[in-house]
């Protein structure tokens, strides 16, 4: 008999960012919602929806249980844009073995699969891929995690992008970035 515990391989991991809300009649409005509501359709890759408020996870369970069945579903525990960012990709790094993971954040909603299905495209060539405005409306993508570009995260909070660029200089990484999200 052997202790080997299985890791889960995914190809495409998809991070979401959504603030939603943390009342039934509320979640509809949320502006991550509309984006929540298109990717029940996505068959790229596995959806992991991190979201504010923490109660909002039993709201969406109780309000769309389709949704809820297809996306891993778990609460943001900090205020702060970068730190988000930075747990969101530990947590998927650190329990599975992934390709290519892409973070998404859009706060208002109409972040477009296509983009998506492009930025992880991006991903086929390049170790990081950036897209969009931070902290508003962007996408952050990676083949390994790079810790390094959150090991200040005072100075990723101001600009996250800059870092990002840096990281990828300093390491001789191969980035893609992108204005459009």
């Amino acid at each position: 008999m052997s202790d080997w515990i299985p890791v889960p391989e995914f190809e495409n991991v998809l991070i979401v960012l959504a603030e939603l809300a943390d009342a039934p009649e509320d979640i509809a409005d949320a502006p991550a919602f509309p984006l929540l509501d298109r990717l029940k359709q996505w068959n790229g890759g596995t959806v992991y929806v991190f979201h504010s408020p923490p109660e909002a996870g039993e709201v969406l369970e109780d309000l769309d249980p389709d949704m809820a069945a297809r996306f891993a579903l778990a609460a943001q525990m900090s205020d702060m844009p970068a730190e988000v960012v930075r747990d969101a990709f530990r947590r998927v790094f650190s329990r599975s073995v992934v390709q290519r993971v892409l973070l998404v954040a859009s706060q208002t909603g109409r972040a477009e699969l296509e983009k998506i299905d492009e930025l992880f495209a991006k991903l086929e060539h390049h170790d990081l891929v950036w897209a969009g405005e931070w902290p508003t409306d962007f996408a952050l993508g990676m083949k390994q995690f790079q810790g390094e570009i959150f090991s200040d995260l005072n100075n990723a909070q101001n600009d996250l992008r800059k870092i990002v660029r840096e990281i990828a200089t300093e390491k001789n990484l191969g980035i893609f970035e992108s204005e459009d999200f």
